[in-house]
């Protein structure tokens, strides 16, 4: 590897790093909403309601067993070095008990504020994730997991990504009924987060392509391994 290219990884990895803290402020504010927490938070803030462990450490604790799933799913398949996704991880669940910490002043007593707190929330989240996305490096093992189960059933990432998506969100609710008898984390505002961030990506990225003067184009060159695999397969 050249310097050039060295340079270009070590940014790259930088806005990683910076979209992921993003991402997780985003997560923070949707949670303090008291709207309900984003779909794929749903069980680790489930998790952490019932353990007493935080909402990071949680995260961290289900994340696990998403990369365990691809491992399992992809077998041989699996590339070794999306073991890093345990890493990313972590780092990911220590950013989310940050700014969990750093929002704590949070308290929404009226509804319109809670609402606007969660909407807000899911636009910081959206830069984040583009952010991550943009950088093509890593994706997280929530993503991951998808990515391996739309490669082993040859599914469209877009129709796995729902349909876990969905899967997160009655589980969450399965168990706190069972455990808890009441519904912690999933409001209208899980709803309005499974919405709104594809939205406001698409908004990011129509401002970007008009700020470049070029028109708005599908990003087709695949992000990961999982994905080319797919492509290539389809």
């Amino acid at each position: 590897m050249d310097k050039a290219k060295g340079f270009n990884l070590f940014l790259r990895v930088i806005l990683l790093f910076i979209g992921t803290f993003i991402a997780t402020i985003g997560i923070a504010l949707v949670t303090l909403s008291d709207l309900g927490t984003t779909p794929i938070s749903t069980v680790p803030y489930v998790f952490s309601v019932i353990t007493g462990y935080s909402f990071g450490q949680a995260t961290f604790a289900v994340n696990i067993f998403f990369v365990l799933g691809q491992i399992l799913l992809l077998r041989k398949k699996f590339p070794i070095w999306n073991l890093l996704q345990i890493p990313l991880v972590g780092i990911f669940s220590y950013f989310i008990d940050i700014s969990m910490g750093l929002f704590s002043w949070l308290d929404p007593q009226i509804y319109w504020e809670r609402l606007f707190i969660s909407v807000a929330g899911n636009a910081v989240l959206a830069a984040g994730v583009l952010m991550q996305v943009r950088s093509k490096t890593m994706v997280q093992p929530g993503e991951g997991i998808v990515l391996a189960i739309a490669v082993t059933f040859r599914r469209k990432f877009s129709t796995m990504k729902i349909g876990n998506d969905v899967s997160l969100v009655i589980i969450a609710i399965g168990i706190s009924l069972i455990v808890l008898g009441h519904t912690v984390g999933v409001r209208e505002g899980t709803l309005i987060s499974a919405v709104a961030v594809g939205l406001f990506i698409k908004l990011y990225e129509w401002i970007l392509a008009r700020l470049s003067h070029a028109p708005h184009v599908e990003n087709k060159e695949p992000n990961t391994l999982f994905e080319k695999d797919r492509q290539e397969k389809s």
